[in-house]
């Protein structure tokens, strides 16, 4: 298929075959059957940006298809699939899915990770966004006002990979969220920091309802002492 696209002359006629290429690729989103999709996308991903530094017309038609695919509704289909049906060989799979996503559909793809509920395959999809966003802290730390419960506690893990010290002072304020999940997260990213407000949390957590709470704020007052008397 992508040396047919590379060897199409005609614009409309490139059109027309990434059209019927698109409808053909629906249902593999519904069945979670993305290894397949992986295989082309790979190959379209090489030859967009080939054709993009030749100045070719096919580099346009060929960003729309790849942005297309990461559009809100066909990420809906593709959520309801691993929800129902995640095993472990999807993750290497589903990793390099979002890893081929066009970088402009940040935000559909921080919405598909809020409509995943096992936690496996939602760490992947994270670790894909953090590659995806070129290490940036700027859709985690929007995530962050989300109502979602686990977008905002896996953006709190975002932003812990990415390491962005004046983000993750942001995402103290996390920690007043009425889902323990979240204040868990909070606790556990935030432990190695080291300022006033983070000891500050750290403390209050000694109080909290959640008995899992309380017990993080323990390890993490361990944590920063061995760190401050090492």
């Amino acid at each position: 298929l992508s040396h047919v696209i590379e060897a199409e002359p005609d614009a409309d006629e490139l059109l027309a075959f990434l059209k019927n290429l698109d409808d053909a690729l629906s249902p593999l989103l519904a069945t979670a059957s993305i290894g397949p999709l992986n295989a082309l996308l790979r190959r379209l991903a090489m030859l967009r940006r080939r054709e993009q530094e030749a100045g070719s017309f096919r580099a346009g038609p060929l960003a729309d298809f790849i942005r297309h695919l990461g559009v809100a509704s066909r990420l809906q289909v593709l959520a309801r699939a691993v929800n129902e049906d995640w095993n472990d060989e999807l993750k290497g799979e589903l990793f390099t899915f979002i890893s081929l996503q066009a970088a402009e559909n940040i935000s559909e793809l921080m919405e598909f990770l809020g409509q995943l509920f096992p936690e496996e395959p939602r760490r992947v999809v994270l670790d894909a966004l953090v590659l995806l966003s070129g290490r940036s802290s700027v859709p985690f730390a929007q995530a962050l006002q989300s109502p979602n419960p686990r977008l905002v506690a896996d953006a709190v893990r975002a932003l812990g990979i990415i390491g962005d010290r004046l983000t993750l002072d942001q995402a103290v304020a996390a920690f007043s969220r009425p889902e323990a999940a979240v204040r868990l997260q909070v606790l556990d990213t935030l432990k190695a920091l080291q300022s006033p407000r983070i000891h500050e949390m750290v403390l209050d957590a000694l109080k909290d309802d959640d008995g899992g709470v309380r017990l993080a704020a323990l390890m993490s007052i361990r944590a920063i002492y061995v760190f401050t008397h090492d």
